[in-house]
């Protein structure tokens, strides 16, 4: 059985500070992360799904990743469903309007006890040890999709920890995680090993 000693973010790879946000910069040039899959919903119960790509570039306020993603999570209303759509953002100018909405102090205390609490009691519930070498961390800007009645073009802050654990995916245990917050404090969570799909964190070099 595996498990997890130490904290998960001790010497990041994929982790700096940028600018004078002190916002966590979102891995090292050349780095990219694609995916996609399922995992249980820790919310729901029912099957949630996601896919996601970005590649990490040099700027002048550090290194950022830039990609896109979509989450899926099915809610039961009555005897039917309704599923919760997100568009996933995390270009530069996405976590500057994440940043705004939300503010500059609660963004960073988002990142952090995304972190240092959310995933690190994920990892030690699910009883996995990541590779620093093959996991990253994302955030960005997410804007509501669906059900349209009551989410409709609300946005906030996300925060997407994903490891890789090696081919062909979920036989060999890939980890995905990742949290909601609007101004008024994080609304959704999940995580957990993937029950379908693959996750792939690796160097363009690799």
């Amino acid at each position: 059985m595996k498990t997890t000693k130490t904290p998960i973010i001790e010497k990041p790879r994929y982790l700096a500070l940028a600018g004078l946000l002190g916002a966590l910069a979102l891995g090292i040039a050349g780095c990219t992360i694609r995916g996609g899959g399922w995992l249980t919903s820790l919310f729901t119960g029912e099957i949630a799904t996601f896919s996601f790509n970005g590649t990490a570039l040099e700027t002048e306020n550090g290194d950022v990743i830039r990609g896109q993603g979509e989450y899926h999570d099915r809610i039961k209303e009555g005897q039917g469903t309704s599923t919760l759509g997100v568009h996933l953002d995390s270009t530069e100018e996405a976590i500057d309007r994440c940043i705004d909405e939300i503010g500059e102090a609660e963004f960073e205390d988002f990142i952090e006890e995304f972190l240092t609490e959310f995933v690190q009691g994920c990892l030690e519930d699910f009883d996995y040890t990541i590779d620093e070498e093959h996991s990253a961390l994302a955030f960005g800007e997410y804007s509501i999709q669906s059900p349209k009645s009551e989410f409709n073009n609300l946005t906030g802050c996300f925060a997407l920890f994903v490891a890789d654990g090696g081919e062909p995916g979920p036989g060999a245990g890939d980890f995905f995680a990742i949290a909601f917050r609007d101004d008024e404090g994080v609304w959704y969570t999940n995580c957990g090993i993937v029950g379908g799909g693959n996750i792939k964190v690796e160097d363009v070099e690799d």
